[in-house]
């Protein structure tokens, strides 16, 4: 006998809600989250009794329910039926509402999944997988808003002492043509200024509804613009750099790579001119220690613009 196919597990990291219960109940006319289900069972019981008597209990016997037979004989059978019914409720969560939810459109063939960048068009439902990176610009104002304290040490003059240099940056140093006029430090930054635009930008950040996270798929890349809402503290920790799908609507579609997207085009940040290219170059000149330098804040084609109605794997 062949085994029934078990479904497959999942479990969303992000899930928008609302854009959940929308999809189950348009495809199951309503949405409950619970239902009772009750189960009955009956049973039969049966009495068999047999005798003999004298005819004259005939009339008796009758009224007792008993047959007597021409021969004497008399016999009598009871049947009783006992009905037992149970009523319990099955309760659905939202995790396993969407587990649902991803069976019936592969079932149904309602979503795309892993196509094409030729095949998508602007509001189909896709699923890609990807590996979720953060927003350079949140990563930048996170960094530079961290190392405030140190950045205000350097302004006045005191910046903290760097590691003892190597055989090759002393030769390298010793050279006359790269000798510095005595008070002069290797980079000037207007720290002041860089200071308030971060705190101004962060604050903006924070009271965004929106966040945009990047996607790295092997056919194209991805901008998953996410509603913090639903997007905690622990979201973030699962996700970041970690592979998963995605699951949303395609709100625009770039198929040529010499095309690109920016990542820093609301509110305020996407009008101060230079602003992240500022910061970038402050974080990888203030300490040589910054290794890993910020990703750049253009994301090139091919490339799709999702609304993300879960992340999850």
């Amino acid at each position: 006998m062949a085994r029934a196919k078990r479904p497959t597990l999942v479990h969303p990291v992000y899930l928008d809600t609302p854009m959940l219960l929308s999809f189950v109940a348009t495809l199951d006319d309503g949405v409950s989250l619970s239902a009772a289900v009750t189960e009955s069972s009956a049973k039969n019981k049966s009495t068999d009794m047999s005798g003999s008597g004298e005819g004259g209990t005939e009339n008796v016997l009758a009224l007792l329910g008993v047959k007597l037979s021409a021969t004497g004989e008399l016999s009598r059978s009871t049947e009783t039926d006992i009905s037992v019914e149970q009523t319990f409720t099955r309760q659905h969560t939202l995790a396993s509402l969407f587990s649902r939810l991803v069976q019936g459109l592969i079932a149904a063939k309602a979503v795309k999944s892993n196509p094409e960048i030729g095949d998508i068009e602007t509001g189909d439902l896709i699923i890609f997988d990807a590996r979720i990176e953060e927003n350079p610009l949140e990563v930048a104002l996170t960094t530079t808003h961290g190392l405030l304290p140190l950045m205000e040490q350097f302004q006045e003059g005191q910046k903290p002492a760097k590691p003892a240099p190597n055989r090759q940056q002393r030769r390298h140093a010793d050279h006359p043509n790269n000798s510095q006029p005595d008070g002069e430090s290797d980079s000037e930054f207007d720290f002041d200024w860089i200071r308030s635009i971060v705190t101004v930008l962060k604050a903006e950040q924070e009271a965004s509804s929106v966040l945009d996270l990047i996607g790295r798929g092997s056919e194209f890349s991805s901008i998953i613009t996410a509603d913090r809402e639903y997007f905690s503290n622990s979201s973030r920790a699962a996700i970041l750099d970690g592979q998963f799908k995605v699951l949303g609507k395609a709100t625009a579609v770039v198929s040529d790579s010499s095309e690109s997207v920016s990542l820093i085009r609301r509110g305020a940040s996407a009008r101060v001119e230079g602003m992240y290219d500022a910061i970038a170059e402050m974080l990888n000149a203030f300490d040589d220690s910054f290794a890993r330098p910020l990703p750049p804040s253009q994301i090139a084609g091919p490339l799709v613009q999702v609304l993300p109605l879960a992340i999850y794997i």
